[in-house]
């Protein structure tokens, strides 16, 4: 289900929204000033995006399923994909 919710609304009941999200499988949509901002998803929902977003790219590039190992070893090179602050 996806969920809407305003940024003070987030701060004020994230670890309520955090957990409909990873135990409920709740999408939420974060807005602010009533624009969307970003979204919160499951760590499956992210999953399957990475694998669409493979997908289309291996489909661009010709590749056959098994492929991708440019990809794979674009993302040895970039690191583990971490944010640093």
């Amino acid at each position: 289900m996806e969920i809407r919710a305003s940024m003070t609304d987030l701060r004020k009941h994230f670890s309520e929204v955090t957990s409909r999200v990873k135990f409920g499988g709740d999408r939420v949509v974060v807005e602010r000033f009533g624009e969307p901002l970003i979204a919160l998803v499951s760590l499956d929902d992210l999953a399957r995006i990475y694998a669409l977003e493979k997908a289309e790219i291996d489909n661009s590039l010709g590749w056959r399923s098994g492929g991708g190992k440019i990809l794979n070893q674009f993302r040895k090179m970039c690191g583990t994909g971490r944010l640093k602050f």
